[in-house]
């Protein structure tokens, strides 16, 4: 069996050329990942044959170096059964070739899961075209929000910053046992910056660490960045999940007021024409804000400050404390972001749908969701909006089952069972003389009446009420 060691610190003088020379820009190409995380996945190395050569809870890492590659892939696959494991070998599809032309018995399995993200600099540096525009609005949002300074990590005492923050954020997790081990791959991070080529930055606001990333170089021309923390409290984007607007912070268990309002009001009082007659309920409108337009009608409708009063009024002795006005209203708090928001909302939304126009999707899609993808992507159907009341009549159920969509798919439906019967029709019909019987008559008699029974108006007319059936599978 290969000498499988425990790396340390003296490791990376022979492992880390050997690293390099094979080309791969994969955290497992960064001497980091073993040394640091060496505890949570138990990374176990060697040098074989002039090969660099690792094994974890996860299986083999694809040996490193130069040279021919079989004998080493012979070497762990004598040790894998020794050790009574299979031999799994991680490969990125940069080096797959490299492996399937040493190794053509392998056989290949995707797991995304497993997967890192691979980014160019130059567009994280300019983040430009529409896959970026949530992260330019959350930039743009951060800089209005904070005045912060970006400082490379260059001395003990920031790095003990960056370990104290760390620490603050585990500890305010949930789950704060599931990131023990990674705070203590931190901590072994700054414990000797210099001999593990670790880079970091961290990022303040007003004096104190909000932010840090750390990594290393990969390959000829790359970088894997081991960490990226950052404190939530800090927000930079509109309702994110906890949030009311950039001032108010709530937690889940708000959600638990919802049946408890619900339970307290009259079924009269839950109709929502009761609601928006009496004032409970406002509608979100679009609106222009420094020359562009706003959908803030995406939102919908959205509880007023008299539904506050009355029936949070039922629970809390002051329920105006509960939801303030620029809680019920969070343009109030901050016009430029919640236009953000909405423009993220919009855009969103507009990804969405362009994808069921890409592949085609979109002819299949019935008379309400298809207007509804249209307005999404182009902001109009047939030149109507969703303020428009042929567009929103489609969403009733007499519209749905008296279009010709719904009359397309009770037909579908109607072929598909004249196409099986004629399928059994035909077996029976084909069977050899010696096999047919009398029953076989009578079953052949009974499948052409079902056939015609089948294609007659009155059963098509008895679909009406059932889904039908998709025409796209046929």
């Amino acid at each position: 069996m290969i000498p499988f060691h425990i790396p340390t610190l003296a490791d990376r003088a022979w492992a880390s050329p050997l690293l390099r020379a094979a080309g791969d820009l994969t955290s497992e190409s960064a001497f980091g990942t073993y040394f640091l995380w060496q505890d949570r996945y138990q990374y176990e190395i060697a040098q074989v044959n002039g090969y660099f050569a690792a094994r974890s809870i996860h299986g083999y890492a694809l040996p490193a170096g130069t040279g021919d590659l079989r004998p080493v892939l012979d070497a762990l696959r004598a040790d894998a059964a020794g050790r009574g494991v299979p031999l799994r070998i991680q490969v990125s599809d940069l080096l797959r070739d490299a492996l399937a032309a040493a190794a053509p018995q392998l056989k290949f399995t995707e797991h995304r899961g497993e997967a890192d993200y691979l980014y160019r600099v130059a567009d994280l540096a300019q983040l430009e075209g529409k896959k970026y525009h949530a992260k330019r609005n959350h930039i743009a949002k951060f800089n209005r929000l904070y005045s912060y300074q970006f400082e490379p990590v260059t001395t003990a005492a920031q790095e003990q910053e960056c370990l104290d923050m760390m620490h603050r954020w585990v500890s305010s997790n949930e789950n704060a046992a599931d990131f023990r081990m990674e705070e203590e791959a931190i901590r072994l991070a700054f414990a000797d910056t210099a001999a593990l080529h670790i880079r970091a930055g961290l990022l303040r606001v007003d004096g104190n660490v909000i932010a840090f990333t750390a990594g290393e170089p990969v390959g000829a021309d790359g970088f894997d960045l081991h960490f990226e923390k950052a404190l939530t409290e800090y927000d930079g984007w509109l309702s994110s999940t906890g949030y009311l607007g950039p001032k108010y912070r709530i937690d889940h268990d708000i959600s638990l007021l919802v049946p408890e309002i619900w339970s307290r009001m009259k079924p009269d009082e839950l109709r929502p024409e009761k609601l928006i007659e009496d004032g409970m309920l406002e509608r979100c409108k679009d609106f222009e804000y420094k020359g562009k337009k706003v959908l803030a009608s995406r939102l919908g409708w959205r509880i007023t400050d008299e539904f506050v009063k009355r029936f949070f009024g039922r629970i809390f002795s002051t329920p105006a404390s509960i939801f303030t006005p620029d809680m019920l209203r969070p343009e109030l708090q901050d016009m430029e972001t919640f236009v953000d928001g909405m423009d993220n909302m919009a855009g969103a939304h507009k990804r969405a749908a362009e994808m069921y126009f890409n592949d085609g999707s979109i002819e299949g899609a019935c008379p309400p969701l298809k207007a509804l993808l249209h307005i999404m992507k182009d902001g109009n159907y047939e030149g109507k909006t969703l303020e428009d009341e042929s567009i929103r009549k489609m969403f009733t159920f007499e519209s749905v089952i008296n279009s010709e969509w719904y009359a397309e798919r009770l037909i579908t439906r109607q072929q598909i069972e004249v196409n099986h019967l004629q399928t059994v029709l035909a077996n029976l019909q084909s069977l050899p003389a010696e096999e047919k019987t009398p029953q076989t008559a009578t079953e052949i008699e009974s499948v052409k009446a079902r056939i015609k029974s089948v294609k007659s108006m009155g059963y098509l007319k008895s679909l009406a009420g059932t889904l039908g059936a998709d025409p796209f599978v046929l």
